[in-house]
């Protein structure tokens, strides 16, 4: 995500730990562009709709262009967005493809998601396969997605903006918690990548070891992974569990907007999680192993994470996910990073 400028002296009007806009009072602007990007290339790229035998997938985002920002003043956060969208699918029919293009023109903040045109084309194969039922189906399921991103643009990405006033009870972190929780999962279409049988013995792994600090005790870090309501905090509300309640071994997850899901299969409080983990994405029954390790030091917790089994092609983006969507974002939301000391 692009640093949005260093910040003029002018604008702090008060020593604070984090210096900057007490009290919401003055104009501040967050480039969203870059996480725009991201944020829908990945939940475009896991699309899919299947219905009577006929498999709907988008095989890849050919162009999103435009521009995202967020504004803050006095408390009142305003987004703004504009996007094009171009996409290709493709469409198997037992063993025949049909292939075509997507056209999003005006996603942006002045429709909503309803009022977002999808133009579908056929380029390749039978037209008479991709029957209007279908047709609405991913209609519906697009402009879906196209709402769930703007959800996130306007609760996710803004996390941090609005600031707790001078005499708050609350601090940063126990207020990005609190609406967090509060946060429930959308209702939006389901849409399973197609189940596409491969052979898991052709596939090439590779494995990855990371180890961060943080600084919280154990407990706090190893809550962060076995609580749901923290789990829904640093995710941003994009966590489901089955069953419910508190999660023990065998506890299923699908979190960030069921990109990533798995199993919990061994919980031992305080020392180690071992989680069955994959991206949805990945091949059918293509699962890795993630362990995550706990050691408690004098003034901060260490965590060793040894993940086996990754789709090679797959390691730089799980690499990254780990790094930006669970280590930087439970520091964030919980405080439990040595920059907030």
């Amino acid at each position: 995500m692009a640093k949005w400028g260093e910040g003029d002296p002018r604008w702090i009007v008060e020593e604070r730990p984090d210096a900057t806009n007490v009290n919401n009072w003055h104009w501040t602007e967050r480039d969203a562009t870059s996480w725009s990007k991201d944020k829908l290339t990945n939940s475009l790229k896991a699309f899919s709709v299947t219905q009577d035998g006929k498999c709907f997938t988008i095989n890849e985002v050919e162009k999103i262009e435009g521009e995202a920002s967020v504004n803050n003043r006095k408390a009142k956060l305003i987004a703004f967005y504009e996007w094009v969208i171009d996409l290709k699918w493709s469409m198997k029919v037992g063993e025949n493809v049909v292939k075509g293009t997507i056209n999003i023109p005006n996603l942006s903040d002045e429709n909503n998601a309803e009022e977002v045109d999808v133009s579908i084309i056929i380029s390749e194969g039978d037209r008479d396969q991709l029957d209007n039922n279908l047709r609405k189906q991913v209609e519906k399921g697009l402009k879906s997605e196209m709402a769930a991103y703007v959800r996130s643009l306007k609760e996710e990405f803004t996390q941090g903006m609005i600031l707790p006033k001078k005499d708050d009870g609350m601090n940063g972190a126990d207020m990005q918690t609190a609406a967090r929780v509060k946060h429930q999962p959308s209702d939006s279409l389901s849409m399973d990548k197609c189940n596409i049988k491969e052979d898991v013995k052709k596939v090439s792994t590779k494995d990855l070891k990371l180890n961060e600090s943080f600084k919280c005790t154990v407990t706090e870090l190893y809550s962060a992974f076995t609580i749901p309501e923290m789990v829904f905090a640093f995710t941003r509300g994009e966590a489901t569990f089955k069953p419910t309640g508190p999660i023990a071994k065998g506890t299923q997850f699908a979190l960030f907007g069921s990109n990533v899901e798995g199993t919990y299969e061994t919980v031992e409080p305080n020392k180690k999680i071992i989680q069955k983990w994959r991206f949805k994405n990945w091949p059918a029954n293509v699962y890795s192993t993630a362990t995550f390790e706990f050691d408690e030091k004098e003034d901060h917790t260490d965590l060793t994470l040894t993940q086996k089994g990754i789709p090679a092609n797959e390691f730089e983006k799980t690499l990254e996910g780990w790094k930006h969507y669970y280590f930087d974002s439970i520091k964030k939301t919980f405080g439990f990073g040595s920059f907030l000391l």
